[in-house]
């Protein structure tokens, strides 16, 4: 589960920086929906992290 975090956290982040990419050529809709996507994985990957990290 942990390894899955891990490869959520590189593809939300990867997407983040291509939208920066298409924001910085100019396609703002495709830098939008970049952005949305990556900050949707990033908000699901902060609760999955938040329960493996739980103290028992």
């Amino acid at each position: 589960m942990r390894i899955l975090v891990t490869i959520a956290s590189v593809v939300s982040l990867i997407l983040c920086l291509g939208a920066m990419a298409f924001l910085a050529v100019g396609k703002n809709q495709i830098a939008f929906a970049f952005l949305i996507i990556g900050l949707v994985i990033m908000i699901i990957n902060m609760f999955f992290s938040r329960r493996i990290n739980k103290p028992r």
